[in-house]
């Protein structure tokens, strides 16, 4: 992750005004866009990242992938990017379960990927700590149970598109 690399800063409409190095757009809390990718494997289970120390909340279980929206990027090239960058998926088709859609600081984009069985995932060890397979039963277990080990990120956007993320 580039702390100094511009991200698209946006109005409370979704529309770009600007753009801003990453920090300084954190640290003035300007609205910005995100994207975030749910990847199932064959057997319907959902890749869970847990997150790098080296990035903001660390340690704390997020989607298989997800970032900022670069300046001059759209909502599915930042998400294809960063499947590229966090766990080296390449070329598979990629589903919009949801686009623009407002939390906190952000307006977030949510995406899914099925991969084939035996894809080879590489994971980028500066953003991700760890990944594990979860059904979607287990990730709801988890989170009535621990919600303080989840991005808040991931908790808004579970508990609003769940039943979108597992069913489309």
């Amino acid at each position: 992750m580039s702390e100094y690399r511009n991200i698209a800063i946006v109005n409370d409409r979704d529309e770009i005004i600007g753009s801003a190095p990453l920090l300084e757009a954190i640290e003035k809390g300007l609205l910005r866009r995100s994207c975030r990718v749910c990847v199932f494997n064959q057997a319907g289970e959902v890749l869970i990242q847990r997150r790098s120390k080296n990035v903001f909340l660390p340690l704390l279980n997020d989607f298989s992938v997800a970032g900022h929206v670069d300046e001059g990027e759209t909502y599915e090239a930042a998400a294809v990017r960063e499947l590229i960058e966090e766990l080296n998926i390449r070329d598979l088709p990629i589903t919009t379960v949801s686009t623009s859609f407002r939390s906190h600081d952000f307006f977030s984009s949510l995406y899914k990927v099925i991969l084939p069985g035996g894809y080879p995932l590489i994971i980028n060890t500066e953003e991700i700590d760890s990944i594990a397979w979860y059904v979607p039963s287990e990730i709801d277990s988890s989170l009535g149970a621990n919600p303080e080990l989840f991005t808040p990120e991931f908790i808004r956007t579970w508990q609003l598109f769940r039943d979108k993320i597992v069913g489309t």
